[in-house]
């Protein structure tokens, strides 16, 4: 993904960013790593979510487990959680307890798991369209790093109490913060001057090069296409609504510039 073109092309915000580049689907993981001071037991969020504990905009939760027999009895090869869809387009959200994962793929014991690698949980987000593209914004232009965003997005999307209906203290120490990552969920409106820009970088210089090709050879082809096409509903909607604007606009400069012009 080449960041660096967007930058030379001076982006400073997150709508300029989509002139450039286009991402439509980012996966972020963060590890809880081993402590023998204890870690979250993931089987608590699965009791949680049960009992309503976890206040969450996700309207769909599922779990899975399985085993395996080894040494003379079936040995779990840990719990994953799932939050949303996986077939959403959005965000979807899937935790697991990698240290036992990786004792069934690395064939060793769960002790040895943690003290070779230190693996205990993993917190996986996938995110796509703007939801991808506002993050790797942040990420890149506003220097936060990646842990901490997925850290934010998380506690954005899972609000998990305790049994007094407090925050979850143990659940918040996990990450080291209780501050949520807030996306921009509305619509971002058509701007006039922002369409002229990606016009001019982007259009224009095609448009004057079949111009031209057509006044060298007496061709109207360009022409004839562009007096074809015609707006849908959508489009003629904004352009409604641009030119609304601008003619209040032009109203309410043309008064004012009256207003001083009578108290002069």
């Amino acid at each position: 993904m080449d960041l660096q073109f967007a930058e030379q092309k001076k982006v400073s915000n997150f709508e300029d960013l989509d002139d450039y580049l286009k991402f439509t689907r980012l996966d972020l993981a963060t590890d809880e790593m081993y402590s023998k001071k204890g870690n979250y037991d993931l089987r608590k969020l699965y009791d949680k979510m049960l009992a309503g504990q976890i206040q969450t905009p996700f309207r769909q939760f599922s779990s899975n487990e399985s085993f395996l027999y080894r040494d003379g009895e079936f040995i779990s090869t840990g719990l994953s959680l799932y939050f949303g869809s996986r077939k959403s387009k959005s965000i979807y959200i899937n935790f697991y307890e990698k240290d036992k994962e990786q004792s069934m793929v690395r064939d060793l014991y769960l002790d040895e798991i943690h003290e070779l690698y230190g693996y205990k949980n993993r917190y996986e987000i996938r995110l796509f369209g703007d939801k991808a593209t506002q993050v790797i914004f942040d990420f890149w232009y506003n220097d936060i790093p990646l842990q901490n965003l997925a850290g934010q997005i998380i506690s954005h999307y899972l609000d998990i109490k305790d049994d007094k209906g407090n925050w979850d203290i143990e659940w918040l120490d996990v990450f080291g913060s209780d501050k949520s990552y807030g996306f921009v969920n509305k619509p971002r409106e058509v701007s006039y001057d922002r369409t002229l820009k990606w016009l001019d970088s982007s259009v224009f210089a095609s448009l004057k090069r079949n111009m031209e090709i057509d006044r060298l050879t007496g061709s109207r082809k360009t022409m004839e296409l562009f007096n074809e096409k015609e707006l849908d509903e959508k489009n003629q909607h904004l352009v409604d609504s641009i030119v609304k604007q601008k003619k209040e606009r032009a109203f309410y400069d043309n008064f004012h510039e009256m207003i001083e012009l009578e108290y002069d």
